[in-house]
């Protein structure tokens, strides 16, 4: 032992658990703390049962009683102590790391399966924790005699940076709530500070910020800018300018923000053609006047989000997009009438045109959860009639739906690393959910606000999928299952990589047209 090691083993102040079993987990977790028994195997138990309830064999933890908890029941025991957990992108560099702002750190490392003297072929994982404790950054390993020291910042960012050199080993961050909301425990490098500098330029909001712009009257709503004025609430004042100078309109409500579309008259009551979605009417000749005439809900918000899926795309091909799987809901109706389309007929010129009944759908319908990726639907999941779509039930599909239907179908996605992609109702976005796809690392991409247009199930697979169904009545339940798998199974193969590539030019036009909507 080293002499390190005898003055830490003779201070008490130390907490530090030993290894016991499979718990590692439940020793990094006592030992952050430090604290004897912040949390018990039979809290972690607990924990296993909340995240899969009525589960036989529980996916969380040993089948044997042993330990071996994985990720979700950590995330979820510091969450219950009101601390957040971040999964570190090992590709990028851990000097970008804020230490100070970091409560503790938890490594996920490699160990070799051994039982009493024999020792196994395969590996399992071991948790460790890191801590600053009595002046230096600690190394609180539960398989260490006694903890063993790193040093200051620079010798803990070395520590990390060797430790996750191999590609092996996983990192999380521990951090407050209010550190992980202000996104405080990482800072951005030379590089990624130009690159934010430069989306920000590009961003109409940050545009019209940074331009000093001519103090003009302040536009009063009620006289000046019509009805439709009344119901917007300003944050500022707007401001108009006359003849060639600058307009710059300033940012409303959250309904109306950098991207919302105006529509300025002159004088005479003609509209410009120069007005555009950035908020800006530059080198314009024709005199304005402050009368705002529409207010629209504002268009995609693919400033930001388009930029990072282009360029990713231009990175990494087609192996940015053979990895992504996305899904929605919709409803299969009993009764569908056909489009127009569906139901044009030939007619002579000096015919009348057919006379149509208008028709409902039908009363009975199904929901339908769909997950599809490049090579075709992974799952397709009819939700029982009469249950509640919450986050909750969003969840358990994706773990014992989702989760299995991929490992059975796309094995090699679990192991390249997968692209999550769904929309951004409510049940997607919600904490559980999130949390699952944290925990399965699965890498979440933002979708645009009110954007159906850019959802590829919004615009091709569910329009093709009911095409076929369409001018069809069904009169069970299991009828509209049966016949919405049929419809799906004669969909073409090659139609799934048509959507993703339709997908990558819709996000492309709409970048280019300043964030309006595609049809």
């Amino acid at each position: 032992m080293s002499s390190k090691e005898k003055k830490l083993s003779a201070d008490n102040s130390l907490y530090h658990e030993r290894q016991v079993k499979a718990l590692c987990a439940l020793h990094a977790l006592n030992n952050l703390f430090q604290r004897k028994q912040t949390f018990t195997k039979k809290d972690l138990d607990q924990i296993c049962d909340r995240l899969s309830p009525g589960t036989l064999i529980n996916p969380h933890r040993s089948m044997l009683g042993l330990g071996n908890y994985d990720v979700n029941v950590l995330m979820a025991a510091l969450q219950d102590k009101g601390y957040e957990t971040i999964w570190f992108d090992k590709r990028k560099n851990v000097n970008v790391l804020v230490p100070k702002k970091i409560m503790g750190f938890i490594l996920n490392t490699p160990s070799a399966f051994h039982f009493g003297p024999l020792r196994f072929a395969f590996h399992c994982k071991h948790w460790i924790a890191l801590r600053w404790l009595q002046g230096q950054y600690m190394n609180l390993d539960s398989k260490l005699t006694v903890p063993a020291p790193i040093g200051d910042e620079e010798k803990l960012i070395e520590f990390l940076h060797t430790e996750l050199d191999d590609g092996k080993k996983e990192l999380l961050l521990v951090v407050d709530r209010d550190v992980y909301d202000a996104n405080a425990w990482r800072k951005y490098d030379s590089d990624e500070e130009e690159g934010q500098e430069q989306e920000n330029s590009e961003d109409p909001a940050f545009t019209s910020q940074k331009k000093d712009t001519p103090q003009g009257d302040v536009c009063d709503s009620s006289e000046n800018c019509g009805a439709e004025g009344n119901n917007l609430k300003k944050k500022e004042p707007l401001k108009t300018c006359h003849d060639s100078e600058v307009t710059e309109i300033s940012k409303s409500e959250d309904h109306v923000t950098n991207r919302t579309l105006i529509s300025i008259t002159s004088k005479d009551n003609q509209q410009c053609d120069r007005t555009s979605c950035n908020l800006e009417v530059q080198n314009c000749d024709m005199p304005y006047s402050c009368d705002i005439k529409h207010y629209y809900l504002e268009p995609p918000l693919i400033s930001n989000q388009g930029r990072n899926f282009l360029r990713r795309f231009q990175t990494e091909q087609n192996d940015f997009l053979g990895r992504i799987i996305t899904g929605d809901e919709t409803w299969v109706y009993s009764w569908d009438p056909e489009t127009k389309r569906q139901s044009a007929e030939w007619r002579d010129f000096d015919k009348p045109r057919p006379e149509k009944v208008r028709r409902k759908q039908g009363a009975l319908k199904v929901m339908h959860m769909i997950f599809f990726d490049m090579n075709g639907v992974i799952l397709r999941w009819p939700v029982p009639i009469g249950t509640t779509i919450n986050a909750q039930y969003y969840k358990k599909v994706l773990q014992d739906k989702l989760r299995p239907a991929i490992r059975k179908k796309r094995l090699g996605l679990l192991e390249s690393g997968i692209l999550f992609h769904h929309d951004n109702a409510p049940v997607h976005t919600a904490r559980a959910v999130t949390d699952v796809l944290a925990g399965y690392k699965w890498e979440l991409l933002e979708h645009p606000r009110y954007s159906p247009d850019l959802a590829p199930c919004d615009f091709h697979l569910f329009p093709k999928m009911k095409e076929h169904l369409r001018g069809q009545r069904f009169e069970t339940e299991e009828d509209i299952i049966q016949a919405t798998k049929v419809a799906i199974k004669n969909l073409d193969k090659c139609s799934y990589v048509t959507a993703f590539k339709d997908w990558l030019q819709r996000i492309e036009k709409c970048a280019n047209n300043g964030g309006l909507y595609v049809e």
